[in-house]
């Protein structure tokens, strides 16, 4: 998401969220062929191991790149990413002097004003959903 222009990223975040509906249909599909649980595991854990791959393919995210003082790292990613997109960017970029000069944030900061808590508070139970629902059924069957 960090590395997308800004008229993409609501494209992007909508096609990170369909490829997991797009997974669970899937995953009932080839659940459905094959009956036993061992090698339907076997079957499913095989084509995620080529994700592995992909920590080569995929640079590091150039906002924690420049959050943790690895400018460098950061602008030949940037600048790889503008010679892809045939952008020309400034050789010293103004993002490293913005994040040095910004004071520290704290945790209390997100809950300081109204809108900033609302936001908070939407983002964390959008969060608390996923992982507190889902498990549900499980745990009830187990007890």
């Amino acid at each position: 998401m960090e590395i997308v222009g800004p008229s993409w990223r609501n494209t992007a975040g909508l096609i990170m969220q369909h490829t997991w509906a797009l997974g669970y249909l899937v995953l009932a599909g080839i659940a459905y062929g094959i009956r036993d649980w061992i090698t339907l595991q076997l079957v499913l854990s095989v084509p995620i191991t080529l994700y592995l791959l992909l920590i080569f393919v995929v640079p590091e995210s150039p906002r924690w790149l420049y959050a943790n003082n690895q400018s460098t790292k950061a602008d030949a990613i940037v600048q790889k990413i503008a010679r892809w997109n045939k952008v020309n960017v400034p050789e010293k970029l103004t993002i490293e002097n913005r994040l040095m000069d910004e004071e520290k944030k704290y945790f209390i900061d997100l809950v300081r004003t109204p809108v900033l808590r609302k936001r908070a508070l939407i983002m964390f139970n959008a969060c608390k959903t996923p992982t507190g629902l889902y498990p549900m059924p499980y745990l009830v069957l187990w007890h």
